[in-house]
């Protein structure tokens, strides 16, 4: 097993019902986050741009809930965008890993932010996908993301197999269905035998809600255990970490070799990436990419990828997961094909 450590139907239908759906983080909020400052202009690039010249655009681009980290980031990276291909019109809207895919596939979004199970199941036609959307283009591999269970060292629970062998009744809380981090709660349980209702079955009980609803239930006592896909540094899960104490459950043996068969990858939460955590806890990983349809314009996505590549470091006030992207990883997509103007991007850069 590879072994890593990561220091670090309508479209206004389906977008009022992705309001709570989300990726890495979800936090409530009303309005788009500023873009931080840039630190070089984009007519000061550290790539020429080949033979593309910079149109204006009318882009959507959906990425998570309102006020989260893919929210935020989608928010900053727009405003850099702009910068990239003056004029544009580039709209942030609500979206998640699960849906965005589809909508992108479907012509309803122009750019979308995913993770890497969630693209695999998309190309594969497996899991929420009835049929494999064979149009997606990958265009940049981004930050990692971690499946996390902790609970509050009060309840006394340390391991998945504890719940199983005791069958203990926890109060666990997960995010919405739709966001993928249920997945990730989904799939964690059933790679130990479990699920929601064997949870119930137990005296337990399973609430769905955001990263700050979870925060207020464990502040107040209401839940024992949380499940959901968290970045380093996610500032609710920190929050968490420090309204009460937690202990990080490991992920290990056969259940990880079940994770690795959807396409999560085996590594560790690093020691010191919130309170509690005094040494590294096995746990799997997946990365963010972002999409686009096959018919996207070439010259859009070349911009779209430069964008990424050249100002990454802009992006991490926004979310500072974005620190841990490897720009040598950018075009290692999952096996998802790369658009033509990513992939020329790429090369220019001596990348591919």
């Amino acid at each position: 097993m590879k072994k890593q450590i990561i220091r670090g139907m309508s479209l206004l239908l389906v977008m009022a019902m992705l309001i709570v759906l989300g990726g890495c983080g979800e936090t409530t909020g009303s309005s788009a986050p500023a873009a931080p400052a840039s630190s070089a202009p984009a007519s000061s690039s550290e790539t020429s741009q080949g033979s593309y010249e910079p149109k204006a655009y009318t882009l959507n681009m959906v990425t998570g809930s309102t006020g989260g980290s893919w929210y935020a980031v989608g928010a900053a990276y727009s405003e850099i965008l702009k910068e990239y291909l003056p004029g544009s019109n580039i709209t942030v809207n609500v979206g998640g890993g699960v849906s965005n895919p589809s909508l992108v596939a479907a012509g309803q979004a122009d750019i979308g932010f995913t993770y890497s199970p969630a693209l695999i199941a998309a190309l594969n036609g497996t899991g929420a996908f009835t049929e494999p959307l064979t149009s997606l283009r990958a265009f940049a591999r981004m930050e990692p993301c971690f499946g996390a269970a902790f609970a509050t060292k009060e309840s006394g629970i340390t391991s998945f197999e504890q719940i199983v062998e005791q069958k203990l009744p926890v109060r666990l809380a997960v995010p919405a269905v739709g966001n993928f981090g249920e997945s990730v709660a989904a799939s964690l349980l059933e790679a130990y035998g479990l699920d929601y209702d064997t949870i119930k079955s137990f005296g337990g009980s399973v609430q769905h809600v955001s990263h700050p609803e979870a925060a207020d239930l464990f502040r107040d006592g209401h839940i024992d255990m949380y499940i959901a896909a968290v970045g380093l540094g996610h500032a609710n899960v920190t929050e968490m970490c420090l309204s009460r104490e937690m202990v990080f459950l490991p992920v290990t043996g056969e259940a990880m070799d079940y994770m690795e068969s959807l396409g999560y990858e085996e590594s560790a939460i690093p020691a010191g990436s919130f309170a509690g955590i005094t040494e590294d806890v096995p746990a799997v990983v997946y990365s963010a990419v972002y999409l686009v349809d096959e018919t996207a314009d070439e010259a859009m996505v070349y911009f779209a990828t430069k964008a990424l590549y050249e100002r990454k470091d802009d992006l991490v006030a926004a979310y500072s997961a974005v620190a841990d992207v490897e720009k040598e990883n950018m075009p290692n997509c999952y096996g998802a094909t790369l658009h033509p103007g990513a992939e020329a991007f790429y090369k220019e850069v001596g990348l591919l």
